[in-house]
């Protein structure tokens, strides 16, 4: 594997690149599992102090769907950045709330209605 990732640096990644596949890979965030009603995979990526984010928090709960959370500014440095990545695939403005639906669609921001209006039973 090591010889297989060194030829692939030398041919194709530049080095910030390459070290950056480094540690998407080994790193791997804790996230906070609440439980509820299985709706696909859902993940809230949200900041400890922003209100946003805590009221997406709590609209999730009272729908009583299950998902996965994480406080990207509770993170350590080397996770942050996984973080901030994984938020910028789905919303380039790297902003909070962004919830991440089944790793292909987001929700940015505190938007009730639309939360309600795909979760809701």
């Amino acid at each position: 594997m090591a010889s297989s990732l060194w030829s692939l640096r030398h041919n194709v990644l530049s080095l910030p690149i390459f070290l950056r596949l480094l540690t998407s890979v080994w790193i791997s965030m804790e996230y906070t599992v609440v439980d509820g009603e299985e709706r696909g995979d859902l993940v809230l990526y949200a900041l400890s102090t922003c209100r946003w984010c805590a009221m997406t928090k709590e609209l999730l709960q009272s729908l009583k769907v299950k998902f996965r959370y994480v406080y990207a500014d509770l993170l350590p440095p080397e996770e942050i950045e996984v973080a901030i990545r994984e938020v910028e695939r789905f919303n380039p403005a790297g902003s909070f709330p962004t919830l991440v639906i089944n790793g292909k669609d987001a929700i940015v921001g505190y938007k009730e209605e639309e939360i309600r209006r795909i979760f809701a039973r």
